[in-house]
């Protein structure tokens, strides 16, 4: 008797989740409004942003990152697809550094279990069924309230004043 119903919760709570994805959009042919902080719609140029590393231990996408709207967060992991631009000389030794580091900063919050806010400039590449791929254009950098908890909890070196 248990199990039996324990199955049709389930069933109904992953139905709920599947139906929410597929009506996103609206049926009308019309696309939905855009809820992100700072208008990034899919198939236009690229806009800053804001996205969320979630640590291994998050509810949603756990060790991935999402999309930080006005209403909160889309609950979707990205896949991140870098297109930075190329460029040359010091500009393209500064933009690897700048990759490394964020890349470093990555696996350090995976290693801790930590999430954290970014900024960067994105597009929406094309869409496919649960995959949200974002073009990543600028290597994303930590928000301000993100530095300072990181700051704070160790993980980052304190501000020089």
């Amino acid at each position: 008797m248990m199990k039996s119903r324990f199955k049709s919760i389930v069933a109904v709570m992953l139905t709920t989740a599947f139906v929410g994805l597929i009506t996103r959009n609206d049926f009308a042919g019309e696309e939905a409004p855009s809820k992100a902080k700072t208008s990034v719609q899919k198939d236009q140029a690229s806009e800053a942003c804001t996205i969320q590393y979630c640590g291994p231990g998050a509810a949603f996408a756990p060790g991935g990152f999402i999309l930080i709207t006005d209403d909160g967060p889309l609950l979707q992991a990205l896949q991140l697809k870098w297109t930075l631009p190329k460029l040359s000389g010091k500009d393209a030794k500064k933009q690897t550094k700048q990759k490394k580091a964020f890349d470093t900063l990555v696996a350090k919050l995976q290693e801790k279990n930590v999430s954290a806010e970014f900024e960067c400039s994105a597009r929406w590449s094309k869409p496919r069924p649960f995959i949200s791929e974002f073009c990543v254009v600028s290597v994303p950098r930590l928000t301000k309230e993100s530095k300072e908890k990181l700051q704070k909890s160790g993980l980052l070196p304190a501000a020089k004043k």
